[in-house]
């Protein structure tokens, strides 16, 4: 006869399936996701520029770039 486990099987895998399903941060809602990609190339200087740059307000590069870039966008369009 075998012995019962600690952990039997079905309490296990049940927790593990629980668990799965709860795992990483929660998702952003529709209007906050990006996907779209935007690649630009830049010689090593104006990269260390950017990330110096960026690194001095407290952010990531990519998130400092798109507010520069939106910010700019914004105030070129036509009619303001």
């Amino acid at each position: 006869m075998q012995e019962k486990s600690f952990l039997d099987a079905r309490i296990f895998n049940g927790y593990l399936i629980s668990m799965a399903a709860k795992r990483g941060r929660p998702k952003k809602p529709k209007a906050e996701v990006r996907k779209k990609p935007l690649r630009i190339l830049l010689n090593e200087e104006e990269r260390k520029l950017l990330d110096n740059t960026a690194a001095a307000a407290s952010l990531e590069t990519s998130t400092w770039a798109r507010k520069v870039l939106v910010e700019a966008a914004r105030q070129d369009q036509p009619g303001d």
